[in-house]
């Protein structure tokens, strides 16, 4: 695996914990507490920065990518994914207590196991957060060909005859940008 795909999905990743994150922070900040005391909030709000920062590092790369523009010949909606992601990741997490150092541990573990999951398949693109901030997953094929039942992450709506640049993320797996019709 190409290390720059390696950090991409892991990128991916991060932003799909944000809302994991948000609600750690929201759970374990005790204002009243000293700094030692909530020392998990901040570690969570760390990690929820990262991924801030992880979302802009991708989109840049979304927006300069050098790939030549793709014909949408064929697109199926496979936003449903999301909801899986949700239902199976983050809501069993944030109920794991985080009281004693050894369940903030074991739960800092199974985010490291997860991550190695995320990174080693093809499920990073399930990601509820891109769903909030407006991006949607397809599955689609171009008009060469060569693209055929590929599936890409791109902010909005696309429809058959549509125009994308793509940003490869794995060996078939995309991150989108929808490129405007220009008018005649």
């Amino acid at each position: 695996m190409k290390m720059k795909e390696t950090i991409m999905k892991f990128c991916f990743y991060l932003i799909s914990l944000s809302p994991l994150f948000l609600l750690l922070i929201v759970l374990e900040t005790d204002l009243k507490a000293s700094f030692r005391d909530n020392s998990f909030s901040i570690f969570s709000s760390l990690v929820l920065l990262i991924s801030i920062i992880a979302l802009l590092y991708l989109n840049d790369l979304r927006r300069d990518g050098k790939n030549l523009p793709l014909t949408i010949t064929k697109v199926t909606d496979i936003n449903y994914e999301h909801l899986t992601f949700l239902a199976t990741y983050i809501i069993p997490l944030v109920a794991i207590p985080l009281e004693t150092l050894r369940e903030k541990t074991v739960f800092i573990i199974l985010l490291v196991f997860m991550g190695a999951i995320f990174v080693r398949t093809n499920i990073f693109y399930s990601n509820p957060s891109l769903a909030i901030l407006g991006f949607n997953v397809y599955q689609f094929t171009d008009s060469s060909g060569a693209y055929s039942e590929s599936i890409i992450i791109v902010r909005g709506n696309i429809k058959v005859n549509d125009k994308v640049k793509c940003l490869k993320l794995s060996s078939n797996i995309y991150f989108g940008k929808k490129l405007k019709k220009r008018s005649q």
